[in-house]
């Protein structure tokens, strides 16, 4: 049973719906082959190319234009996507990363819940922050974004 103070909310059913979708395409011949999609932190010895899906933040709610029965939500849904390359460069690492944002966002913009829901009224993805660093092994990557989501419910 949903906790119930998200029972009237679209986020838990936007965020699986997005690790399933991007898991789908790690397969071979997939927008992302090998690349470990997680819903939550993937733990201390993840793969070397990875994407998670973290926190959920309600930026607010507004009940007065849709009256008592309807309100909108708006919310974002943290996403680091993190990439080690042993021998790399940052610039190799910095690529992947970019890619792997536009596999996502391509998704989004198809906006894959609004047919089943019908209460998606945006959904997109901000880049926040890249960070590349060389490790010992080469280099490492770090793209942080956050999907945003409003909704209508």
């Amino acid at each position: 049973m949903p906790y119930a103070g998200t029972f009237n909310s679209t986020a838990l059913q936007v965020k699986v719906a997005l690790v399933t979708a991007l898991q789908a395409q790690t397969g071979a011949g997939g927008s992302l082959p090998g690349v470990q999609v997680t819903y939550g932190w993937p733990g201390r010895n993840p793969e070397r190319e990875w994407i998670f899906f973290g926190d959920i933040s309600w930026a607010g709610e507004d009940w007065a234009p849709y009256g008592a029965r309807h309100r909108e939500e708006n919310y974002t849904i943290d996403v680091i996507i993190n990439i080690q390359a042993p021998g790399g460069q940052d610039n190799d690492v910095e690529s992947t990363a970019f890619a792997y944002f536009g596999v996502i966002e391509s998704y989004l913009r198809t906006n894959p819940f609004q047919s089943a829901t019908g209460q998606i009224t945006q959904l997109d993805i901000l880049p926040e922050q890249v960070r590349s660093s060389p490790v010992p092994e080469g280099s490492e990557c770090e793209l942080r974004a956050k999907v945003r989501v409003m909704a209508r419910i």
